[in-house]
């Protein structure tokens, strides 16, 4: 049974009078009682129940075992085991996305003790395949007062939210962020601004574009605000009603690319460049501009492409990099194959363990892995905990055997690209058949 439809199937009654059950207290573990000692000629089954007993009425032990246990394991633990509610639902409805929001209510006692035990909104919807070339939509810019609004209508239901996330909107060019509110009141936003240049919607602007300033916040909202800069190739037209040569157009390409990364004196907010729709016309070293952000005061890194000649040269460049990334652009140079990049998944933990993305470049001399490999025997390694996306240079139609061996990485969520040309729905079936596996 799943969350939804436990929301769904508790009793639909009148609001109850009863004050609702209180969330059991998850205190620091501090001493857990004695346990019997265990032994094979001494173990009965009386023995056995009350050491369970222990460690059922040990909170901290308990909320320990259910964070580990299946969603839909815990799911049917409240609708079978009454006197566990409080603490399973602490676990199960801790983070909520919209739909469960909307199936919600302190209808009884019950439902009531569900909504009091959520902590965190997700706003944000799975990720889904979208075509990079699609057409552009008009982006949604960040409003404090909406948010002051959504924070004091969702506590009504929910008591002990203190979250709201939109970290990953639908729409990519949306500002996005992470909003948390203390016990005074005050909202405290980390907003990620995103700023569009359009290289052929005319020359560069000498000194350079004119970033958003920031702008005073009113009482009880403290932003810290980074800039992610969106670089984008629109409509060839007139600039100051003169065509522009082909030569005149790669000049100003020049200036842009000089100014976006290997330019010391660039914004402090700005955290990440996305040239992707932009790749052809630029001939960048993106370590200049990683250079460039380290001990200045800049904010830290969120997306990176890098080409490492070694395992080696990759954990220096993650170093300084520092954890905060979340988008990894890399070069096949030093992940070749499946068993490179299990090689490489320790690293990638250990020095970016918040990362949402990994994209492994195509390369007309590489074809991630070569010959499909054999199933790994076992389970092959787990990491990249947080990851969202994962798209590396391979046939889709080693799909099968492709799933075998990444079947462990990446969020429940997570999708999978191969990045070569093939079907629409080749990247679909690898994700079905790694999720199969997953569950």
């Amino acid at each position: 049974m799943s969350v939804d439809m436990i929301v769904q199937a508790a009793p639909k009654a009148a609001h109850a009078k009863s004050t609702p059950p209180q969330l059991v207290p998850l205190p620091t573990p501090t001493s857990a009682p004695t346990l019997p000692a265990s032994s094979a000629s001494s173990d009965t089954p009386a023995q056995a129940k009350r050491a369970a007993q222990a460690v059922y009425h040990t909170p901290e032990l308990l909320h320990r075992i259910l964070v580990l246990l299946d969603k839909c394991v815990l799911a049917a633990m409240l609708t079978l085991h009454k006197a566990c509610s409080a603490p399973v639902a602490a676990v199960l409805f801790r983070t909520v996305n919209q739909k469960q929001v909307k199936g919600m209510n302190r209808a009884d006692s019950r439902r009531a003790a569900y909504c009091d035990a959520v902590q965190i909104v997700n706003r944000s919807p799975p990720p889904k395949f979208k075509d990079p070339f699609r057409k552009k939509t008009r982006a949604k810019v960040f409003n404090h007062k909406a948010l002051r609004t959504s924070f004091t209508s969702l506590r009504k239901t929910f008591p002990n939210l203190h979250t709201i996330s939109d970290e990953h909107p639908g729409n990519e060019w949306d500002d996005s962020f992470i909003a948390r509110l203390t016990a005074d009141g005050t909202i405290s936003v980390d907003l990620v601004t995103h700023f569009e240049i359009d290289l052929y919607a005319g020359p560069f602007p000498t000194p350079g574009p004119t970033l958003p300033q920031p702008s005073a916040a009113p009482p009880k909202l403290e932003i810290r605000e980074t800039i992610a800069l969106d670089i984008v190739v629109g409509e060839e037209s007139d600039w100051d009603g003169v065509t522009p040569s082909f030569n005149r157009r790669q000049e100003e390409n020049g200036k842009w690319e000089r100014w976006l990364y290997h330019n010391p004196h660039l914004d402090r907010r700005v955290s990440s460049i996305n040239a992707d729709r932009a790749s052809e016309l630029f001939g960048y070293d993106e370590e200049d501009f990683i250079g460039h952000r380290l001990g200045k005061d800049c904010h830290p890194l969120r997306r990176v492409e890098i080409c490492p000649a070694s395992l080696e040269e990759f954990a220096q460049v993650a170093a300084s990099v520092g954890p905060n990334l979340r988008h990894l652009h890399m070069s096949p140079s030093i992940v070749r194959s499946f068993r490179d990049l299990q090689g490489l998944v320790p690293l990638i933990d250990k020095y970016f363990p918040l990362l949402e993305e990994l994209h492994i470049q195509p390369s007309s001399s590489i074809q991630f892995g070569g010959p499909p490999p054999p199933p790994p025997a076992g389970a092959p390694p787990r990491g990249l905990a947080n990851l969202r996306k994962l798209s590396f240079p391979t046939d889709y139609s080693k799909n099968t055997v492709v799933a075998r061996h990444l079947w462990r990485l990446g969020s429940d969520q997570c999708i999978f690209a191969t990045v070569f040309d093939g079907p629409p729905e080749a990247d679909d079936t690898l994700t079905r058949q790694i999720q199969d596996l997953k569950s």
